[in-house]
């Protein structure tokens, strides 16, 4: 494989992904590399700014020649005339003259891809330098070469990308919250629930209008889940008396259930932020979390509750359940406790545009709910356009744990699947 050249060219576009991860892998296996060009716009400079410092600290440990100093040089584009570009890359190519140079063609807009493909090939015997060409394939995660019938390895198992690192990279920022907390009362109540999915009846009985839970009477008057008592209506729990499934419930909340022990509503000032985020649908996250952690933290990182944001004005807020990074491949993980079909389909859209936004096309998605909603997949692998399979619904029939570790695995892992029956 072509892996002795000096000066490697990245085309920047706004999934700055496989360009880190080309750069990761030439940085590991190049001892000669010593510079990285890197072909912007305005539009992606912001991506490219994240690329370089991501560079600038990969450690001597991850490095082929750990006393190589690798410099990083940036040429802007102008993305948007095919004319521009081909006058910037003539001038790139002159400063090549004599090298052992690199494109991986990846990224960038098609016009970027074709023009300075063709440009650096055209010129290379004109200013004599050795010129060689590649791209990541996001299907087998391997990298191409474009003269040589070998490729990589699955990059996967050898560039490790981690979450933190892939949202400074999209030039997102991440809120400080932390999920664990009240993590064992969490514990508790998950017992609890975790009987509800053993036994669907009594699932269905808590979220019933016989004095189960019902999200409408804990909302305020924006229709909103209320933080303390006093947004809640009272008169609707004047009569109220739980139901055995949500008794159960609020017993396990302990001193976090807005009932006392005559089943009447507390203080006008309790808080009750906690208990109802948890019991509208914090219980399902924590559940899928606490089962799939211990079999997965060893070949990546799962994390719970990721909601990050970018400050520029018409920038939204951007939350995902759960994580899971296996290599530098993103997967996210959505919970509902909504059975609903239309609801469904809204978080799975809803999940699979956030982590593309994220991952790129090497990106995968589960939606987890209470429901049986498997018929989505066949359209929403329709919607996605992707040759694998891009997705995974799971229901409450799926949720009990050896079934719920062994879907999980053996989509995130299709790989080793057998190893994982």
């Amino acid at each position: 494989m072509t892996n002795d050249f000096t000066d490697l060219i990245l085309l920047v576009g706004t999934n700055p992904l496989p360009n880190l991860v080309v750069a990761k892998y030439f940085i590991k296996e190049n001892y000669d590399l010593n510079r990285i060009w890197f072909v912007y716009s305005k539009e992606t400079e912001n991506y490219k700014k994240e690329l370089i410092n991501s560079i600038e600290k990969i450690s001597n440990e991850d490095r082929k020649n750990p006393n190589q100093v690798i410099s990083c040089e940036d040429i802007e584009i102008n993305e948007r005339s095919s004319k521009e570009i081909q006058i910037t890359v003539k001038s790139l190519s002159e400063k090549l003259k004599g090298l052992s140079v690199h494109l991986n063609y990846t990224c960038g807009t098609k016009a970027m891809v074709v023009h300075t493909y063709r440009i650096l090939e055209k010129q290379s015997t004109e200013l004599k330098y050795n010129i060689s060409f590649s791209y990541l394939n996001a299907e087998n995660f391997k990298i191409e070469y474009d003269h040589e019938k070998e490729s990589t390895d699955d990059l996967r198992e050898s560039i490790k990308i981690n979450f933190d690192e892939l949202v400074k990279l999209h030039d997102y920022k991440k809120f400080d919250s932390d999920k664990l907390e009240n993590e064992a009362t969490k514990d508790d109540v998950i017992k609890v629930f975790e009987t509800f999915i053993n036994d669907e009846s009594i699932h269905t009985a808590f979220y019933t209008e016989n004095n189960g839970y019902l999200r409408k009477m804990f909302e305020n008057s924006k229709s909103e889940l209320s933080k303390r008592i006093k947004e809640i209506n009272r008169e609707n729990f004047k009569d109220f008396i739980p139901n055995d499934s949500f008794k159960k419930v609020l017993t396990a909340f302990g001193e976090y259930s807005p009932f006392d022990e005559n089943w009447k509503l507390k203080d006008d000032s309790f808080n009750i932020d906690f208990f109802l985020n948890f019991v509208d649908g914090g219980w399902l996250e924590y559940y899928v979390y606490k089962k799939i952690q211990k079999h997965l933290l060893e070949d990546g990182e799962l994390k719970l509750s990721s909601k990050i944001y970018k400050t520029e004005k018409g920038n939204h807020d951007m939350e995902i359940d759960l994580t899971y990074v296996r290599g530098y491949q993103l997967f996210g993980i959505s919970c509902t406790t909504s059975p609903d079909k239309y609801m469904a389909k809204s978080k799975s859209f809803e999940v699979i545009q956030r982590v593309k936004q994220l991952g790129g096309d090497e990106s995968k998605s589960i939606l987890i709910n209470t429901g049986d909603n498997k018929s989505l997949e066949k359209s929403l692998s329709m919607y996605t356009g992707s040759k694998s399979k891009p997705f995974l619904i799971l229901g409450l029939k799926d949720l009990k744990e050896n079934n719920l570790v062994k879907e999980i695995k053996d989509f995130i892992f299709p790989d080793r699947k057998d190893k994982n029956e």
